[in-house]
């Protein structure tokens, strides 16, 4: 024997599907997309900018992978900054202890064969 929720449900159902079924069909129009602008050109990396210390490493690590220097040379950044860990911090504020410790991470994405 049917109980009354499950008649209601039933009609429910039914009803849904005869609105699916007779219902015309939305028609989206989609704007066709517009194209990308044209990028700078980007200047060649200056082995200047590292510490005298990183200089040399960063530049046997980019000929020896035969990769860009700035890989290499933001992956030992990253690396200088982990060394360190919680031991260097920044306290902002003149009359408490607060303490900002630096959080350092990295994600490079390139083309592949770049």
């Amino acid at each position: 024997m049917i109980n009354a929720m499950q008649a209601r449900d039933t009609t429910l159902e039914a009803q849904a599907a005869f609105i699916a079924i007779t219902k015309p069909p939305i028609e989206i129009k989609i704007p066709r997309p517009e194209p990308l602008p044209t990028l700078p050109g980007v200047s060649p990396f200056d082995y200047s900018y590292l510490p005298d210390a990183l200089r040399d490493y960063v530049r046997d690590i980019s000929e020896r992978m035969q990769c860009p220097p700035d890989f290499a040379a933001v992956g030992v950044m990253v690396m200088m900054s982990t060394i360190t860990g919680r031991k260097i911090g920044i306290r902002p504020m003149r009359n408490n202890d607060w303490t900002v410790i630096l959080i350092s991470g990295v994600l490079l994405w390139a083309i592949p064969a770049s």
